[in-house]
Parts: C-alpha cells; sequence; structure tokens
C-alpha cells in the first residue's frame, strides 16, 4: 500500500518540488509503506496508539522477557494482522535477537 513516508527520525519525509514559478508544487514523499507500517506496529506498546489502544506489540518486554521464538513470532503475526500488515511478506527482513523469524 502507499502513503506517506517517514524519515529515521520519524518526521516527514519531505522532498520539495517547484514549479517555473518558484511555487511548491508537492512536497510530501509518497511511496510504499509496508516496512514503514511494520517498523511502527513493532515500536509501539499497547496503549500507545489513541486511535487503536490494542495496537502494538510490546517488543522491548518480548525481547526482555523470556518467550521463546514461537511465542515471539505468533504476538508479532497477531500485531501485524491487527493493522494490516502482511507478515509473510517483511518476515524476511526481521531479526528478534539476532534470531531469523522466518
Amino acid at each position: 500500500m502507499n502513503g506517506i513516508l517517514i524519515d529515521n527520525d520519524n518526521d516527514l519525509s519531505i522532498t520539495v518540488k517547484r514549479d517555473n514559478d518558484g511555487k511548491i508544487i508537492s512536497g510530501l514523499v509518497i511511496a510504499e509503506t509496508q516496512m514503514q507500517d511494520a517498523y511502527m506496529v513493532l515500536s509501539l506498546n499497547q496503549g500507545d496508539l489513541k486511535e487503536d489502544p490494542i495496537a502494538g506489540v510490546n517488543l522491548i518486554s518480548l525481547i526482555r522477557g523470556k518467550m521463546d521464538k514461537e511465542r515471539i513470532k505468533s504476538t508479532i503475526k497477531i500485531g501485524f494482522q491487527r493493522c494490516g500488515v502482511d507478515y509473510d511478506s517483511v518476515k524476511q527482513k526481521m531479526k528478534v535477537k539476532g534470531i531469523d523469524l522466518k
């Protein structure tokens, strides 16, 4: 899905384009957001997002806890599903505690 991109500081990604008169004709960067959405779900703790307080996977708690790979994987899948991210298409790019989640 396409959407507005954010940069490494979680600010809107802006590339100003001007016409011949110097007027701004566009600025926000629109592109594929699947990995960005996955990052946001992984970085959220439940309760962080006012619009959906259950969204988020509490990744810090998962990593610090004594959960096994399958439990972590299951929790991430549920969080992704809730937010519309396809786990199978992003799993090859993810590692938790140095473990591939494939």
